[in-house]
């Protein structure tokens, strides 16, 4: 099969399935690990490289702003030349984005550096989710998925514990050792599938702007990413303001506020598994009637929390995160995977990075707007309504307007 070529409609199950799956859960691991240990590092990194507190930002707007940009392109890229080369591009890409950093002196190298490393990240997605499509029969996609995407929460905890060895080593040297770390992961991703050759005589696949225009004008493409992107704004919100909400808003200590985001983010990784699980094994492949249930289930919960009372019981606020964190924060695996499906098997890559830019928007734009919303109410309850009523339109998106591909016998 050429890079090309549609796969086949279901692909068995490779025997070595679970070292490929290891695989791919690494590089989202690192993927997170490059840009959160700096940020887990922040006060230390901003002091040597003498940065205001708007400096710092851009940073990671550098890093964000990489990757919107470069992710059709990389997803375009990873349709032609396969997952395998595609995840080893990506992850050097990482490995030098950061070395540059550590070689930073102020403003204008670090912002060089963390687009860079952006720009590495910018491949991981949709090259990850190819090989889901490539590797994994349907009944297993969704479960794959969830799988491989429980690396993003558990890079976030490992860069969290990495950054710690900032008191007793310099943040160079941190940084030093996430960049060993990943020069081990791009061996790793030698022992991946590699793409047949193409035939002689084969086409090579769209050009960019072929693929480009085919995913732009598929409207039922476009209310999925739409969809999505509202349900990001309620998962950014709350992973940006939760810890804000319990210290400030039920005046709980800041431990306890920290427990709960730690709790919602725990909750997330069971919730990416068990969603796929429910999906494949229950629901017979279909994704859907899950995303909605997300929505409506996401939708009741922010109103519940949203209607908390000041001092309220922290232990009910407790509970609310964790089944935000199942909800809200885990529909990402089931979303890629409906992308895959969705998308003509040629434009898998493309159809992902599509994604990720939608996803942008949605991170660029909830949090200040929440944040707007308590500056200007004297409280949290109004915006966390605000992020409840995002995802009802989701969910409404979604059931209405959304066709979503029969599953296919497996």
């Amino acid at each position: 099969m050429s890079d090309h070529s549609p796969p086949p409609a279901e692909p068995a199950l490779h025997k070595a399935w679970a070292l490929h799956l290891g695989v791919l859960f690494m590089t989202h691991v690192l993927g997170m690990m490059h840009l959160l240990t700096v940020l887990a590092m922040a006060p230390v990194v901003r002091n040597d490289l003498d940065l205001s507190a708007t400096e710092f930002g851009f940073l990671v707007s550098a890093y964000s702003a990489a990757q919107g940009v470069f992710a059709v392109p990389f997803g375009w890229l990873g349709d032609r030349i396969g997952v395998a080369r595609t995840l080893q591009l990506g992850t050097c890409l990482l490995a030098v984005g950061t070395s540059i950093l550590t070689q930073a002196d102020g403003l204008w190298f670090a912002l060089l550096a963390m687009t860079v490393t952006g720009t590495g990240y910018a491949g991981i997605n949709p090259a990850t989710s190819r090989a889901i499509l490539e590797w994994f029969p349907r009944r297993w996609r969704a479960s794959a998925m969830g799988i491989k995407q429980t690396g993003v929460p558990v890079g976030g905890m490992a860069a969290a514990a990495t950054g710690t060895l900032v008191v007793l080593l310099d943040w160079r040297t941190v940084m030093w050792l996430v960049v060993g770390v990943t020069a081990a992961a791009v061996a790793l991703t030698m022992m991946l599938p590699r793409a047949a050759p193409r035939p002689p005589g084969a086409a090579a696949g769209p050009a960019f702007t072929t693929a480009l225009r085919e995913i732009l004008k598929d409207l039922n493409l476009g209310v999925l990413n739409l969809s999505v992107c509202f349900y990001n704004i309620g998962q950014q919100n709350l992973f940006a303001y939760l810890t804000l909400f319990v210290r400030e808003g039920l005046q709980a200590s800041l431990p306890v506020a920290s427990l709960c985001l730690g709790a919602a983010q725990a909750a997330s990784v069971a919730g990416r598994l068990g969603w796929g699980v429910v999906s494949d094994r229950l629901l017979g492949g279909r994704r859907k009637p899950v995303l909605v249930a997300i929505g409506i289930a996401s939708t009741l919960l922010f109103v519940a929390i949203g209607l908390l009372p000041p001092g309220a019981a922290v232990a009910l606020a407790f509970v609310l995160a964790v089944l935000l964190g199942l909800t809200i924060t885990a529909y990402a695996a089931l979303v890629q995977t409906m992308l895959i499906e969705s998308a003509p098997p040629n434009l898998a890559g493309a159809t992902v990075g599509y994604n990720k830019i939608l996803l942008a928007v949605g991170a660029t734009v909830g949090p200040p707007l929440f944040g707007a919303v308590v500056d200007s109410t004297g409280g949290y309850g109004m915006a966390w309504l605000m992020c409840g009523g995002f995802a009802a339109l989701a969910a409404l998106l979604f059931g209405r307007k959304y066709r979503e591909p029969e599953p296919t016998a497996s």
